[in-house]
């Protein structure tokens, strides 16, 4: 998917430059630049000089689906000093020409030899006497300016300049499917803490007041769909409000929205419900911490772990297997894919299993175990293409292969010795206990709270 968008971004480049539609900075006053994640003006070192701090410049857009909200992307240009007016005016049309973005902005102006107050308004200009240069600037987009895309596809950025418009750039949105939500996904999401178990959106007319209320989940929700919720797959090919002044394509939509399922989301034109709470969270460390005190079988913590996979939050994952077959001569406990690309195989022991002799020495059970992941990885390096097939895994989802032990219980150990243990270095083999799991869920739950 990767390559296919870079190739796509390379000779979309290529087309504006032979068009003249990526304009010389001769040409115009003002420049667009990019979007950007994050943007500010802050004073450099302490003097009264600015710099701008941006993460994330770019001029493309990845989405699940369209339509999206700009809400909180900054627009970086920049600015001619001779050439500054007194405010800015810029729009951002589609390739028809059609607006779909206005706004004016109005920065502050300052002289070279003032100080620069520690708060403003707006954005901020320095200005210089007789001096020819550009100055960096940043602004975000606001919800009260219908920054509303409906389509993927290349977009102009253009400003007001002696009285015309003129082309100062492009950006480009482009559709990226998101992986079907199988169980696999859905263990994922659960096992984030800080995950959506469902997000809701609607789109209402401020002519006529016709609305249409979809939402997507880990599960559907019969409540929901009751109050007049559709499940996202179940939505038409299209919208059209009452009065015929809103339309909608809802394709992307009903194929894709379940996308943002999993993702940290605080834009303000969906509504997020939130899948762990503090007590709900504690909860889960009590019965876990119950479970493992009373030395059951291996078999009761999995089912424990695979009913409520927050126990794992330790490793952000994408994809969670249970009982991940190697190839056909291992099965592992737990497989993780992380963001990262690091595919995590678990191993889960006993509770009651003896982690180190009475000299210190790790035990022949703990050894045996280390041992055993030990194999798996090394199945994996001999057939990695053939294993990562079994588990309908791409090659390009993992970079990186690496086995985790989980067994027995902190007690009744030197804490020296027990550190020692979990903190030497053992290659790609790491060593946990069930209280690494369940301080894990009292630090989490802890955190949760101040929020």
């Amino acid at each position: 998917m990767v390559e296919p968008i870079r190739e796509l971004l390379r000779l979309t480049v290529l087309v504006e430059r032979a068009q003249g539609l990526t304009p010389a900075l001769g040409e115009s006053r003002v420049i667009f630049l990019g979007l950007a994640e994050r943007a500010n003006q802050v004073r450099d070192a302490g003097s009264d000089f600015l710099k701008t701090n941006i993460i994330g410049l770019k001029q493309h857009i990845f989405a699940p689906f369209h339509p999206i909200f700009m809400n909180g992307i900054f627009v970086v240009i920049a600015i001619q000093y001779t050439h500054y007016s007194d405010s800015i005016e810029i729009e951002i049309n589609n390739e028809k020409g059609e607006r779909k973005i206005y706004f004016q902005i109005q920065p502050s102006v300052v002289e070279r030899d003032n100080s620069i107050p520690l708060t403003q308004d707006g954005p901020l200009l320095v200005h210089r006497d007789g001096e020819v240069a550009w100055q960096l600037f940043s602004f975000p987009m606001v919800s009260n300016q219908g920054l509303l895309l409906e389509d993927a596809g290349r977009f102009r950025v253009r400003a007001l300049s002696n009285g015309s418009w003129s082309d100062i750039g492009t950006f480009h949105c482009f559709v990226v499917d998101p992986p079907p939500l199988t169980e696999d996904f859905k263990s994922a999401i659960r096992s984030n803490p800080f995950a959506a178990k469902s997000v809701r959106m609607s789109v209402v007319c401020e002519d006529c007041k016709n609305d249409l209320r979809f939402y997507a989940g880990i599960e559907k929700n019969a409540h929901m769909e009751a109050d007049g919720w559709l499940w996202y797959s179940d939505l038409p090919d299209e919208y059209k409000c009452k009065c015929g002044k809103v339309f909608i394509n809802l394709r992307s939509i009903r194929s894709n929205f379940h996308g943002i399922l999993g993702q940290s989301i605080s834009r303000s034109e969906m509504r997020v419900d939130a899948l762990y709470e503090k007590s709900f969270i504690e909860n889960i460390g009590l019965e876990f911490s119950r479970l493992v005190k009373s030395r059951p079988g291996e078999e009761l913590i999995q089912k424990f772990i695979e009913k409520n996979p927050i126990l794992l939050h330790r490793f952000p994952s994408t994809r969670l297997f249970f009982k991940p077959s190697i190839l056909t001569k291992y099965k592992a406990d737990f497989a993780i894919i992380t963001p990262n690309k690091e595919l995590i195989l678990i191993e889960i022991e006993k509770s009651g299993m003896i982690l180190l002799t009475r000299n210190g020495e790790v035990s022949s059970q703990l050894t045996h175990a280390m041992g055993q992941v030990h194999d798996w990885l090394h199945e994996i390096n001999l057939h990695r293409h053939a294993f990562l097939k079994s588990l309908e895994i791409d090659d390009h989802e993992v970079a990186s292969v690496r086995g985790v032990v989980i067994a027995g219980l902190d007690e009744g150990y030197n804490r020296e010795r027990l550190q020692r243990l979990k903190g030497d270095d053992r290659g790609n083999i790491m060593i946990l206990t069930y209280t690494d799991l369940i301080g894990g869920l009292v630090a989490l739950a802890s955190n949760l709270g101040e929020k």
